[in-house]
């Protein structure tokens, strides 16, 4: 499968091998779903916390004789029918992990890749060297091209990009390193920028074959 790559005005300039079993593998709903919901799920803090009566202040004293008062026996002024008594069933701190198979997360993450590259939403452009240095420019060239979120994936190896500078106080454009690439960051941003360098370290990552690290080339340029 061959896809475009461009420059920073998105304008082809050439061509560029990617592996169909990555890039172009049918659409598992199921699977994006249930990955977004185990990052979700890891990214709560779960450290709500009620009281029980026995952790709540108060005098450990039966409130009043067992009998011949009139009133229902009561034991202790922590119950929970009582002001400022415990919480009955109330949330405790807990982890809301669950476990979810490497080869399943895999399949997710390809079929959503490749589901963005079939909308027409992901962009291979040749380097993160920029053409413009303030982000005033940036916004401008966001905005003309009518993108309401972007994520940028660098490669791994990349210390700092220029791009991240100018890029960094607008809203709704997030930088992720490959190691980093995730289906939630995926799926809620409109369109995903990769450079060749990126693609090609994305494409290693998900590979259940070999390396490809010489696989992913440039096999044409436009004049």
């Amino acid at each position: 499968m061959q896809i475009d790559y461009k420059n920073w005005m998105l304008e082809k300039i050439g061509k560029v091998d990617i592996q169909d079993e990555i890039f172009d593998v049918p659409l598992n709903e199921d699977a994006i779903a249930q990955v977004v919901r185990w990052q979700r799920a890891k990214s709560r803090s779960g450290n709500h916390e009620t009281k029980t009566r026995a952790q709540v202040s108060g005098t450990g004293k039966k409130p009043w004789a067992q009998k011949e008062t009139g009133k229902a026996r009561q034991g202790s002024l922590r119950s929970p029918q009582f002001r400022g008594g415990g919480v009955v069933f109330g949330p405790h701190k807990r982890s809301y992990e669950f476990s979810l198979n490497k080869k399943f997360r895999r399949l997710a993450a390809i079929s959503a890749i490749s589901e963005k590259i079939r909308e027409g939403n992901v962009d291979i452009i040749e380097s993160f060297l920029i053409p413009f240095k303030k982000t005033s420019e940036a916004a401008k060239w966001k905005d003309d091209r009518n993108i309401k979120s972007v994520l940028f994936v660098i490669g791994d190896d990349v210390v700092k990009t220029p791009a991240f500078k100018v890029f960094s106080n607008i809203p709704y454009c997030d930088f992720l390193p490959v190691r980093g690439f995730n289906v939630l960051d995926c799926v809620k941003h409109q369109k995903i920028i990769f450079d060749l360098n990126s693609i090609k370290q994305i494409a290693n990552r998900y590979s259940i074959y070999k390396d490809l690290s010489d696989e992913l080339e440039k096999v044409e340029k436009n004049d």
